[in-house]
């Protein structure tokens, strides 16, 4: 579901609120409540001559065959905007719409991928290893999305409860 999709669910109270990536400001009938920073990662092979190290820069994707996520995603935007004049030289070779799809080409040792950092610690893989990757604008935000002044029903204010708990956690192991 895109991000445009996501937003016109909760404007038109479909969805009593919503979690999405910030990707710019937020229209004025909607709040939008800061969750996390989730940072990117650089995911590869452990064969892979990028695939020891601490945090990675930009500038190491050079002639590196890499792959991202779709124009359909926010985090695809976001990488694209601030990549694009850190890896010139990068070979943007493979643009998936599906983690998983990422996941199998990065283990078949196809490239290298650029992921988010929370969406990597949900991999389930025993042959790729991330290391951080590190740049000016090199994270998303998170955040909870309402409809302004809208009271939530007694179900979803118990979630948005459970949700702000989880992502507090989550903010607290990062």
């Amino acid at each position: 579901v895109s991000e445009q999709e996501i937003m016109s669910y909760v404007r038109r109270g479909e969805a009593e609120f919503a979690i999405d990536m910030r990707t710019g400001d937020i229209d004025a009938d909607l709040t939008a409540m800061p969750l996390l920073e989730d940072g990117f990662v650089l995911a590869c092979r452990d064969d892979h001559p990028l695939a020891r190290g601490g945090p990675a820069d930009a500038g190491e994707l050079g002639g590196m065959p890499l792959m991202i996520l779709g124009a359909r995603s926010g985090t695809s935007r976001v990488l694209q905007a601030h990549l694009t004049n850190r890896a010139k030289t990068a070979k943007w070779l493979y643009e998936v719409q599906h983690l998983s799809t990422m996941v199998g080409f990065l283990e078949a040792g196809m490239g290298v991928g650029i992921v988010p950092r929370m969406v990597m610690r949900g991999v389930a893989s025993r042959r790729l290893v991330s290391r951080p990757l590190v740049g000016p604008g090199l994270a998303r935000t998170l955040v909870l999305v309402e409809r302004r002044g809208a009271t939530l029903s007694p179900a979803a204010d118990k979630l948005k409860q459970m949700v702000l708990a989880e992502f507090e956690e989550l903010a607290a192991a990062a």
